[in-house]
């Protein structure tokens, strides 16, 4: 998959308790290595995280020109966002029930948020947590659409 102007990036940096700083720093080497040199803008890539942006920003600025959005907007914001290649990528704790956050983040629910955007043609998501495996056993088949 090509990085295009139609591109966009998801980060997903939450914790139910306290946000470890690895995790963050994690994310800001993940994006820099993505999007350096590729002319890709701060407005086309968003971090879910549950601490407030300013927080966030304090620990790394980095953040400051993204958006941050609450984890319990994750699925609506994946379902809709206008783009044809959509990354998605988790530095965080997991479980088996999903991604560790204060409302947790489930598998199925971010699959069929993908499944559901009517704009995507390529979906790559790439998850670091523990039990990250559990979403090699969803159904990532969707007509038209390529999702890894």
């Amino acid at each position: 998959m090509k990085i295009t102007e139609r591109t966009k990036f998801v980060y997903i940096i939450t914790s139910n308790n306290a946000l470890e700083v690895r995790f963050i720093q994690d994310i800001a080497h993940c994006a820099l290595f993505l999007t350096f040199n590729k002319g890709v803008k701060n407005e086309d890539q968003v971090v879910i995280s549950d601490i407030p942006k300013e927080n966030l920003v304090n620990i790394l600025n980095f953040f400051e020109g993204f958006e941050v959005i609450t984890s319990s907007g994750i699925y609506d914001y994946i379902k809709d966002v206008d783009c044809d290649n959509l990354f998605v990528i988790s530095s965080c704790h997991g479980s088996m029930y999903g991604i560790d956050a204060k409302q947790t983040i489930r598998p199925h629910h971010i699959t069929e948020a993908i499944k559901q955007n009517s704009h995507l043609t390529n979906c790559v998501a790439l998850f670091g947590q523990c039990y990250a495996g559990i979403f090699n056993h969803l159904d990532t088949s969707s007509q038209g659409k390529k999702i890894v």
